[in-house]
């Protein structure tokens, strides 16, 4: 198959390639390491008829649970106001992602044969850049597989598939596995924190990358992002949660909520656990026993109580930043609401809470954001190089606080 110049759109002079085919494409492509992994399976269909209305609001994801605390696995969905056509050659031509992907500062071909084209990158955020060497393979019109070869970032498998819809617009699905433990001493530190932080950061480059892509996808097609509807950020209800059942059967749910202006509005992260409700809302009323779960939280020191609520000093550690500020804890009959008071964390608002579903399981939902770009000058910077990372930031610290202590229940309960 061969394509067009920079800045042209892909033309595909090749039969289609079926997925076998890209997979022996990719096996080719380089030396194959031991922990690689094919990418989590796509959606089935009852699963993408769960996930298909919340598209609606922003991107979803389904971040499945790990045994390897190096490797993360997930899914991304969201809506591209685009043909599938127009997606495929955005993500296809890798050589062209410095023109449209903030922070990554050069992508250069160095082979193609056939189908298959390898390429090294680099991209720079902040005070730090990142290297490496993929090979992309190309099955037209609806898959792309990628295999990050090496980089600071690990090594992993990427999978694109693009879902048509009537309105001319579509679903992209970006699956991922990732493994951090031959990445950068950063990379690695982190993943040295459980499977949640390894799922975190992949989280945050996934949303980077697949919102990177559909805005210019969008720009290109006139298209539009999604927006939810007008008025407050709010929770998901039970009965809303209750049809995302196919879902949280294979992990938890993220979805980056945008407003009516379709700026990023808020994150909600599910999952479900096996055990009484009133468990995982006497832990949800007693922060000062959250640093025992969650891996990022290395200080919570109590500073005063007025009648159920409590003030706090909070400390985020990160390896190469920390974020410290003051918060207030107010407990009601099913969570707890967090409101920044003061320092890094003064614009945080957050919310989370125990629901009963009608199968017995209880999920914890949290929702709400904070403000990355003011928490901490590195992560200013981080915003300011590419503002998706305040989208990816804001899931991915949720997702580490609600998969800390969904482990918390689970091994107070004795279930899985």
């Amino acid at each position: 198959m061969t394509c067009s110049g920079p800045g042209r759109p892909v033309t595909c002079k090749a039969p289609r390639v079926s997925l076998l085919l890209v997979v022996v494409a990719l096996a080719s492509a380089g030396p194959a390491r031991a922990q690689d992994a094919p990418p989590p399976r796509l959606l089935s269909p009852e699963e993408l008829a769960a996930a298909r209305p919340l598209t609606e609001r922003g991107v979803v994801a389904l971040v499945e649970p790990s045994s390897a605390g190096t490797r993360a696995n997930l899914l991304l969905l969201g809506r591209v106001g685009a043909e599938p056509d127009m997606v495929y050659q955005v993500v296809g031509q890798p050589d062209l992602y410095p023109e449209f992907m903030a922070g990554m500062t050069s992508a250069e071909v160095s082979s193609r044969r056939q189908n298959t084209l390898v390429y090294g990158w680099e991209w720079r955020t902040s005070h730090m850049a990142w290297r490496g060497v993929s090979a992309m393979a190309l099955a037209p019109p609806r898959d792309i597989a990628v295999r990050i070869m090496h980089s600071d970032l690990g090594t992993g498998q990427f999978r694109w598939h693009f879902y048509p819809a009537d309105d001319g617009t579509c679903l992209a699905a970006e699956s991922v596995t990732m493994d951090l433990s031959t990445g950068h001493r950063v990379i690695r530190w982190l993943a040295s924190r459980g499977s949640a932080m390894s799922a975190s950061v992949t989280l945050t480059l996934a949303i980077v990358l697949l919102e990177g892509s559909r805005e210019r996808a969008v720009a290109r097609a006139g298209g539009q992002a999604p927006s939810a509807p007008a008025g407050s950020a709010t929770t998901m209800t039970p009965g809303e949660i209750a049809r995302l059942a196919p879902l949280l059967d294979r992990g938890a749910v993220v979805m980056l909520e945008n407003g009516p202006d379709r700026s990023f509005r808020q994150a909600i992260v599910i999952e479900a656990v096996d055990a009484p409700r009133q468990r995982v809302v006497d832990l949800l009323h007693h922060p000062e026993r959250w640093p025992e779960a969650v891996p990022v939280l290395s200080a919570l020191e109590v500073t005063g109580r007025d009648g159920s609520a409590m003030d706090a000093r909070l400390v985020m550690n990160l390896s190469i930043f920390e974020v410290e500020g003051t918060v207030r804890f107010t407990p009601d009959e099913n969570g707890v609401e967090l409101r920044g008071t003061g320092g890094g964390l003064a614009d945080l608002r957050l919310r989370f809470e125990a629901l009963q579903l009608p199968d017995g399981r209880t999920v914890i939902q949290g929702t709400g954001r904070a403000h990355a770009a003011r928490a901490s000058f590195f992560l200013r910077q981080l915003v300011r190089v590419n503002p998706n990372f305040e989208r990816g930031l804001n899931s991915s610290a949720q997702l580490l606080f609600v998969r800390g202590l969904a482990a918390a229940v689970r091994e107070a309960s004795g279930s899985r």
